[in-house]
């Protein structure tokens, strides 16, 4: 959890991770894929990939419009009134100061 009022280090070094962390994922993935062989592979296999991922994500679509979920709200169907959650009671939180 994040105190509400975190030092600007703190948010300077939560952006600073996020921006490593995601150029790290997108040169680990572009590096294989630019290797002549993995991409020879990738675009072999792109019309399967792509049809096996429309077909999924279709599936999830249907299900969704179709009204296949917990709450048994649909097309045509409105979603049943919920008591709204009570939330329980919890201890303010104490930091020590630095």
């Amino acid at each position: 959890m994040v105190r509400t009022h975190a030092p600007i280090w703190f948010d300077i070094t939560v952006v600073a991770l996020a921006i490593v962390i995601s150029r790290a994922w997108y040169c680990s993935m572009a590096m294989p894929a630019s290797h002549p062989v993995a991409r020879g592979v990738l675009v072999r296999r792109k019309a399967v990939r792509d049809s096996v991922t429309g077909a999924l994500l279709t599936a999830v679509g249907g299900r969704c419009w179709l009204g296949a979920n917990e709450s048994g709200s649909g097309p045509g169907r409105p979603a049943p009134r919920q008591k709204p959650a009570k939330w329980p009671k919890l201890a303010p939180l104490h930091f020590a100061p630095a």
